[in-house]
């Protein structure tokens, strides 16, 4: 299912950047705010469902509501008392949870537990605003069809098995847009309520969600496990010349082997690690951006910086402000 049908149906669902009423100090409104600087904690508001009902003038009992808006002005630093859902079906924006920075384009779909401090900002020098569409999930609904179904576990522990919050890329979601899709056109339909057929299709949604997880589960076989563990003992000097002979191994036999079971190459596996420790080094020490690309065998600072900013699609320096 493509995005622009998706797309169609979020122009009719209720928009935060059209209300009457101010979600201040939700919204920043100062010029010169900045997304990398260091956040403060001090500064982080509560945005509860209620509010946002409230604002949007529909019924604040409800435990859902599907919202949207152009991202033109950034959010402050802000958690909720439900799960939210943020999907981008145009544009690219900048989402820092918990002091972690990731980088949304369209057709990405991120997934945010309650509670959890974040902030969504406009990426500077992008042309494009953003449209949001979020998914404000109130987890008592969780807690009523834990009960009905019998269920050994809720919803919320199976959505967030891997954390409190995870990116689903573009690539990953091709047969869950079409379920994206009815849920949000149920919902236009259904007057902004929780009807019987709103709640059918957010359950169905969420399932697929969790079914995409499954992939992350994958076990791999001892000697797999034994390289990448060798890897994170010493990412800086690893390397498949290393690897090869500490087990015994040939090369192109390696090579194969680790490709199959991990569906990256050796070389790709040690340069997640290495950018892993340089994260580390960046957020606990002091030591300069160039100390840091030599502690984790860059000898080219400039190739750490394009590295970093690939995987990252930050700078180092802007990392660090985050991470402060």
């Amino acid at each position: 299912m493509k995005d622009e049908s998706i797309f169609y149906n979020v122009e009719h669902i209720p928009r935060i950047d059209q209300t009457k009423q101010s979600l201040s100090p939700y919204v920043i409104v100062d010029p010169s705010f900045d997304p990398y600087r260091e956040l403060n904690h001090s500064n982080e508001v509560s945005l509860p469902l209620k509010k946002i009902l409230k604002t949007l003038e529909l019924d604040d009992s409800l435990p859902f509501a599907i919202v949207s808006h152009y991202l033109d002005l950034p959010s402050n630093l802000h958690h909720h008392d439900y799960i939210e859902i943020v999907y981008v079906p145009k544009g690219k924006l900048l989402n820092v949870v918990n002091h972690s920075p990731f980088i949304m384009k369209s057709g990405s779909l991120f997934l945010i537990n309650k509670e959890i401090p974040h902030l969504v900002s406009r990426i500077p020098n992008e042309t494009e605003k953003p449209m949001i569409v979020n998914l404000l999930i109130h987890t008592e609904i969780f807690d009523t069809f834990k009960k009905a179904t019998q269920q050994s576990t809720t919803l919320t522990e199976q959505l967030f098995n891997f954390g409190d919050y995870l990116i689903y890329h573009k690539s990953d979601l091709d047969n869950v847009h079409y379920y994206l899709q009815r849920l949000i056109t149920e919902y236009y339909q259904a007057e902004y309520t929780f009807s019987y057929t709103v709640l059918g299709y957010l359950m169905i949604f969420l399932e697929q969600l969790i079914q995409l997880q499954h992939p992350l589960k994958k076990s791999v076989d001892t000697l797999t496990q034994n390289v990448v563990t060798k890897i994170k003992q010493d990412p800086a000097n690893a390397s498949l010349e290393v690897l090869t002979k500490h087990f015994s191994y040939s090369k192109g036999h390696l090579s194969r082997h680790i490709k199959e079971q991990t569906g990256k190459t050796i070389s790709q596996l040690i340069t997640d690690e290495k950018l892993a420790l340089a994260e580390r080094y960046l957020s606990e020490t002091t030591k300069t951006i160039s100390e840091i690309s030599e502690m984790i065998n860059y000898q080219s600072e400039s190739h750490f910086y394009r590295l970093f900013k690939k995987r990252f699609q930050l700078t180092p320096k802007q990392y660090r402000l985050l991470l402060k």
